[in-house]
């Protein structure tokens, strides 16, 4: 069994990115590369903490993915609200975790990277 979602990051000190669990016990702590600047350190931590959500509507989508089993005409049936499956909160929760992941709130594009040269 995993720590409990969700999960957390903080940056205590140089190099370093703390994650824990909703409990706010230490899961593990992450140590970035080169320096503090580096945008990967943090987007890293951010995917790690992420880890949560990202299982559980990975796991969610499959489920669903199962139950459609290859049928056409059930999607067009669940999409008409005709089934147990609840698409919108699947979709959503995968959305968000997905938004987590990338760090933005739900709803909103991810902010642009642009690569510069040293």
């Amino acid at each position: 069994m995993y720590a409990p979602g969700p999960w957390t990051y903080n940056h205590p000190a140089p190099h370093i990115w703390n994650i824990r669990d909703a409990n706010g016990s230490l899961i593990a702590v992450y140590h970035g590369a080169n320096a503090d600047e580096n945008p990967q350190n943090e987007d890293t931590a951010r995917l790690l903490a992420a880890a949560p959500e990202l299982l559980a509507a990975l796991e969610d989508c499959r489920q669903m993915l199962d139950n459609i089993n290859g049928r056409p005409l059930l999607i067009s049936y669940a999409l008409s609200g005709h089934t147990t499956l609840d698409y919108d909160t699947e979709i959503s929760e995968a959305d968000a975790a997905l938004a987590k992941a990338r760090g933005h709130r739900h709803g909103t594009r991810p902010p642009r990277r642009h690569n510069v040269d040293h």
